[in-house]
């Protein structure tokens, strides 16, 4: 789930900035009617300052998303290296031991 909810973020991420990127208001910001257009201009900033704060706060949560996946990865990984080091062990002192003898039940020398 923790993947899941990285991923999501993710794209959200990549979908809010691509938006940003679009929707700028270049053709505003070159306008020479500089009478008419300062007014949207300071509208559009505020929106696009909103707009990019956002997309921070998104990718400040997807940073700390990814780093729990691969910090959840790596745990899973130590886990399972102890587990298969454990089984190993184990196995390699059963055959150590000689089989016990049929009939006295003791170890064979």
């Amino acid at each position: 789930m923790t993947k899941v909810m990285a991923l999501l973020r993710t794209i959200v991420l990549f979908v809010i900035v691509g938006y940003l990127i679009w929707a700028l208001p270049l053709g505003i910001l070159l306008s020479s009617a500089k009478a008419d257009a300062t007014f949207k201009v300071e509208v559009l900033e505020k929106v696009a300052s909103g707009g990019w704060l956002a997309a921070g706060w998104i990718g400040i949560e997807t940073a700390f998303g990814w780093i729990r996946v691969w910090a959840e990865g790596r745990r899973k990984l130590k886990a399972l290296k102890a587990e298969a080091r454990a089984s190993a062990d184990a196995a390699a002192a059963s055959r150590a031991r000689p089989p016990p003898d049929a009939a006295s039940g003791t170890p064979r020398p």
